[in-house]
């Protein structure tokens, strides 16, 4: 397969102008970047800390407002070198969908519907608002683990929220990272990642982010590519499924709730108090939907080694010993493939592009990201690129950006 340009796309100029051949009425541009966790991402539920790092590819929204209820959707998105390889309409009723959520899986008209009603729920816009037209243009691959839903739930919401001068500060974004977290974990049965909403809403492009979520904070260390490093996502022909994150995420959210804790990271000596309350909890209620003890031993494991894997790495780049992040890569693959059992399939990826010279690789999502020494990044990108896979050289992107027109 070819490999993917790594030439920047103005997507906002192109939904724009794509928004005008077909909608009416001044239009709200908003765009959002790719989002490439190195480190930790499942790890933010349980308040870790997530390394991330944003791309160069962006999703725009263009929105304009109608005078009905309606939802109607055009998106399109780019391929490799920048051409059209899919133009799809949706449209959903505000109305309707009101009265009836939808179930299983949505269509962009339903998504934007529920980003709507999750920010009209937490007072962030009026509950009077009317339809909309939309126009969305993305350059983020499909299925590569770049966060394309949560670039388009962030793009919506700028659009909806109309002061751009007052969200460009860290509390209002936040406010709006945590709206869209929760807009997706009511949309999808896939578990949110609020360390991408965070990262593209406050993040900066031009060193990895280091989201810690014991505190909120969000702060910087020195990126790859000033280390000799550049990032190179991998997908294979074939989606792979997820591990089922949301299961672990609804098996934290009991844990907190049955020990009042703020999040799992504080709640002291964690592992050996809740494999007991989880024993308890099968004595007292044999037919209890929670997890086997095998299980949560499993998520608990992978979830303490990752939280302490990612901060020993974010303090050793800050200390310039920035080769220690190679075999943290690798360490936190080879736990997420054995304890949360990820595809064979996807490891088997990982592991080929070991071999074509990736100093790091490390499933994510339904991709594989790749930590490659500058020398041999377009030798590998190449090599992988004949293997049959779509691959993608990820430059240095920027956060999430609102304008009017």
């Amino acid at each position: 397969m070819p490999l993917w340009s790594t030439k920047p796309i103005d997507v906002e100029a192109l939904a724009l102008s794509t928004h005008r051949e077909w909608a009416h009425g001044q239009a709200i541009v908003a765009s959002a970047p790719a989002t490439c966790p190195l480190l930790g991402e499942l790890s933010d539920h349980a308040g870790g800390m997530v390394l991330v790092a944003l791309g160069h590819q962006r999703l725009a929204v263009a929105r304009s407002v109608r005078e009905d209820s309606k939802i109607q959707v055009r998106s399109i998105q780019l391929g490799g070198n920048g051409e059209t390889a899919a133009d799809n309409y949706f449209q959903a009723d505000l109305q309707q969908l009101r009265n009836q959520q939808p179930a299983g899986d949505l269509d962009l008209a339903q998504r934007v519907g529920m980003v709507v009603f999750t920010m009209m729920h937490r007072q962030l816009i009026s509950r009077e608002t009317p339809g909309m037209d939309i126009s969305v243009i993305s350059s983020i691959p499909h299925n590569a683990g770049l966060g394309e839903d949560e670039a388009l739930d962030i793009a919506i919401a700028l659009t909806l929220v109309q002061e751009p001068e007052e969200h460009q500060l860290g509390p209002a974004r936040t406010k709006l990272a945590q709206v869209c977290a929760q807009a997706a974990a009511s949309i999808s049965q896939q578990a949110p990642s609020r360390a991408r909403y965070t990262a593209a809403l406050r993040g900066q492009g031009q060193a990895l982010n280091v989201m810690d979520y014991a505190d909120g904070s969000i702060t910087q260390v020195t990126h790859t590519q000033d280390f000799g490093y550049q990032l190179l996502t991998v997908c294979p022909p074939q989606a792979f499924p997820q591990a089922d994150q949301a299961a672990m995420q609804r098996f934290i959210d009991d844990v907190t709730t049955a020990f009042a804790a703020p999040s799992l990271r504080l709640l002291p000596n964690a592992r050996e108090r809740v494999l007991a309350w989880l024993k308890a909890v099968h004595q007292v209620h044999p037919k209890s939907q929670a997890p086997t003890v095998d299980q949560a031993q499993r998520w608990l494991r992978y979830l303490e080694h990752e939280i302490d894997r990612t901060i020993a790495t974010t303090s050793a780049i800050r200390s310039r010993r920035t080769a220690d992040i190679v075999p943290a890569m690798n360490a936190s693959n080879q736990e997420y493939v054995r304890l949360l059992e990820a595809p064979e399939a996807l490891e088997a990826t990982a592991q080929l592009c070991l071999q074509r010279g990736a100093a790091a690789a490390r499933c994510s999502g339904a991709s594989v990201l790749c930590l490659v020494p500058d020398y041999k990044a377009d030798s590998v990108a190449e090599a992988l690129s004949q293997d049959g896979f779509e691959v993608m050289l990820i430059q240095r992107g920027e956060q999430a950006s609102s304008n009017s027109q």
